[in-house]
């Protein structure tokens, strides 16, 4: 059995290139793209449909999913 540092060490090097893998997959794709437009019109109600498309697809982009370092 790997001790606890060893697993928190493993961990830390694993979980950015997971993150990584994960923003490239094509089904983390369009899980944003199906609820992004969502959660905008909540935010800001019904808006123009062009706005809304380069809104939702600007805040798509500003997204990130990163994983974070626990020490070790």
């Amino acid at each position: 059995m790997l001790s606890t540092k060893a697993l928190t060490l493993l961990a830390n090097t694993l979980a950015p290139k997971i993150a990584e893998q994960i923003m490239q997959s094509d089904e983390f794709v369009e899980f944003l793209h199906e609820h992004i437009p969502a959660l905008v019109d909540a935010e800001l109600g019904e808006c123009d449909c062009d706005l809304h498309f380069d809104l939702s697809m600007m805040c798509m982009e500003r997204l990130s999913l990163q994983a974070a370092d626990y020490g070790g």
